[in-house]
């Protein structure tokens, strides 16, 4: 086998592995930062009693990672998106638009930006040494 054909298994190999360790190890991370920057920027305000009432967390609402679903694109991107249902109004608008974007007609108090502190914190390492643990218990070094 040639050196290029050699280098080309490699590297098939090693993109293989990359978006096997997005899809699992990195996915699970970003879902672990979302939960965070959602306690940090969301939950943090005082609101209302009935709004803190109203308030779903994990039990439904933004922090509930059964609506954090997440996929590997092309070219080894991962995109994680929250689908937490808007609560008792059916006009099509995801909760996570209504809080990140603070539409004035869901009475937001502003945009609670989320989605951008997640992929902050995301590029700040934490998913880089996700991606060389997977690399290095793959046995790609």
């Amino acid at each position: 086998m040639s050196v290029l054909a050699t280098f080309q298994k490699y590297q098939q190999q090693v993109e293989m592995a990359v978006d096997e360790i997005l899809e699992t190890d990195v996915a699970e991370t970003v879902k672990d930062i979302m939960e965070e920057k959602l306690s940090s920027v969301v939950y943090s305000y005082p609101a209302t009693e009935n709004a803190m009432a109203m308030r779903r967390y994990a039990n439904g609402g933004l922090q509930d990672r059964s609506y954090m679903q997440s996929r590997v694109e092309a070219d080894h991107t991962l995109i994680v998106e929250n689908d937490a249902p808007l609560q008792g109004t059916p006009t099509g608008d995801a909760l996570s638009d209504v809080v990140n974007a603070g539409y004035s007609n869901y009475k937001q108090p502003y945009a609670r930006q989320f989605v951008q502190s997640t992929e902050q914190e995301a590029a700040s390492g934490r998913v880089a040494a996700d991606i060389m643990s997977g690399l290095q218990r793959r046995g790609i070094t």
